[in-house]
C-alpha cells in the first residue's frame, strides 16, 4: 500500500516501531523496501519522541488503545480504525476525524487505509499543524491536574481524614 502510494507520487517513508505476532513474516516479506524501516520494540521516550520527529502521523492499524495518548503527547496526529468499540480502551474516542487525528474504515481493508493516508497527504501543512496542537492539547487536558498534584491532594486527604 505504501509502495502504491509512492508509485501516485507520495513522498512517504514507512516507521515500523514493534513486531508483533507477525513481525518476522512482514520484516522476510518487505526486507527489500528502502522505504520501510524497521524498528524493534521501543520503550524509551528520548527513543520513540526522535522516531516521530520523522513522521507526519503515528498509524495503529489493530486495536489501539494508551498507544493513543502517547501519540497525542508527541502531537503526532493517530490514525486508527473507525470502529470504537472494538479497540482495546477508551483513548481512540478522543480522536475527533480530522481534527485530533484520523480514521480509516477497518472492514475496508488496506484499501481503506490507503484513502485515508492520501487524504492526509494532501492536506495543507497548515491543516497538519493545527491537528497536531488539537491532539496535544487534548493530551494535556487529560493530564489535567497532573498525577503528582493529585497523588498530593489523596495523601494530604488521607493525613487529614
Amino acid at each position: 500500500m505504501v509502495g502504491q502510494l509512492r508509485d501516485e507520487g507520495g513522498d512517504i517513508t514507512l516507521h515500523v516501531i514493534g513486531d508483533g505476532e507477525y513481525g518476522e513474516r512482514l520484516k522476510r516479506k518487505y526486507s527489500d523496501r528502502c522505504y520501510v524501516v524497521w524498528y524493534d520494540a521501543v520503550f524509551g521516550d528520548d527513543a520513540i519522541a526522535t522516531i516521530s520527529l520523522r513522521c507526519r502521523v503515528g498509524c495503529y492499524p489493530g486495536s489501539a488503545g494508551l498507544s493513543v495518548v502517547r501519540m497525542f503527547a508527541l502531537s503526532l496526529p493517530s490514525i486508527v480504525h473507525n470502529r470504537l468499540p472494538l479497540h482495546r480502551g477508551p483513548e481512540p474516542t478522543y480522536i475527533e476525524d480530522g481534527r485530533t487525528g484520523f480514521f480509516f474504515g477497518r472492514d475496508g481493508g488496506p484499501g481503506a487505509l490507503a484513502a485515508t493516508l492520501r487524504r492526509i497527504w494532501a492536506m495543507p501543512p497548515e491543516d497538519m499543524r493545527a491537528a497536531a496542537a488539537a491532539e496535544h492539547a487534548v493530551y494535556c487536558q487529560l493530564n489535567s491536574p497532573t498525577l503528582g498534584h493529585q497523588l498530593a491532594e489523596i495523601v494530604e486527604a488521607a493525613l487529614r481524614g
